[in-house]
């Protein structure tokens, strides 16, 4: 966690000075680590209620979870990228959101309350499913404004972060479904 925290950080922060190289090998290294966390996850997921006597892993709210987050993420794109109505101004909304999202899960840590991890699910959920929106709609906006330009180092640069904004949206929406799919209480 704390290696991909560094990783988003020093290429949001640090993206000017980087090559675009660097940039995608930032990107490539924070990918990797992602899908090992995803791949315990989902271990997780699927193994937490094998018993002895069923020890075969529990594959649905796994697929769930896929199938929700392809269907989901899929509309939002087609959302953010059709709509007229200016999603930045629910940008401060979403930085608090966050901020609320994360200071939740930390004080869940020590809680250890299964309703509120719940809602704390279900409100990611609802989050990243309007972060979805909203970032894609900043890559179009992007993407008209290069229209005019020669394709740059800077271009690159900005493609690199739309693809890891919209890749952190994706994961971060398809882990908060697999924790509501793999509640069993």
């Amino acid at each position: 966690f704390i290696v991909q925290l560094g990783l988003v950080i020093g290429l949001n922060w640090g993206i000017r000075r980087l090559s675009p190289g660097a940039a995608a090998a930032m990107f490539m290294v924070y990918s990797a680590s992602m899908g090992l966390t995803v791949g315990v996850a989902v271990f997780a997921a699927m193994y937490s209620g094998a018993t002895p006597l069923d020890p075969l892993p529990d594959i649905m709210p796994v697929a769930k979870a896929f199938f929700t987050t392809a269907a989901l993420f899929g509309a939002m794109t087609v959302i953010g990228f059709t709509t007229k109505v200016d999603l930045s101004k629910f940008s401060s909304f979403f930085m608090m959101a966050l901020i609320g999202l994360f200071i939740a899960m930390l004080v869940n840590m020590f809680l250890q309350s299964s309703v509120f991890d719940l809602a704390i699910s279900a409100f990611g959920v609802l989050l990243f499913t309007g972060l979805t929106a909203w970032d894609t709609q900043k890559i179009k906006e992007m993407a008209q404004m290069a229209e005019f330009q020669e394709y740059s180092d800077d271009m690159r640069k900005m493609s690199i972060l739309g693809a890891l904004t919209l890749y952190m949206d994706v994961i971060n929406l398809f882990l908060f479904l697999l924790r509501l799919f793999s509640h069993r209480d």
